[in-house]
């Protein structure tokens, strides 16, 4: 399990998300898909600042909960190592 390898939290600030999409062809014609969500955050732990870019997975949840998050603070849940702090996922509130 990827998040069992993360120890420890904080609460992280959003530079961007940008949508990553791919174009299916189907018989009702071209449809767009949201492939993954790339997310730059960034932030702190004993005052060291972190700047990394995760990739969510593209669901129509996880762009909802994005947009939220970019609408409003931009405050997100940051999992991360203690021995290596730039180890690190967002979290998506459930």
């Amino acid at each position: 399990d990827l998040v069992s390898k993360f120890d420890a939290q904080t609460t992280g600030v959003v530079i961007y998300i940008n949508e990553q999409s791919i174009i299916n062809q189907t018989k009702m014609g071209n449809k767009v898909q949201v492939y993954h969500l790339e997310v730059k955050y960034k932030y702190s732990v004993s005052g060291q600042v972190y700047v990394q870019i995760d990739k969510v997975k593209g669901t129509g949840l996880n762009n909802k909960r994005l947009k939220e998050v970019w609408n409003s603070n931009k405050s997100i849940n940051v999992l991360y190592r203690t021995e290596n702090p730039a180890q690190s996922m967002v979290e998506l509130k459930r």
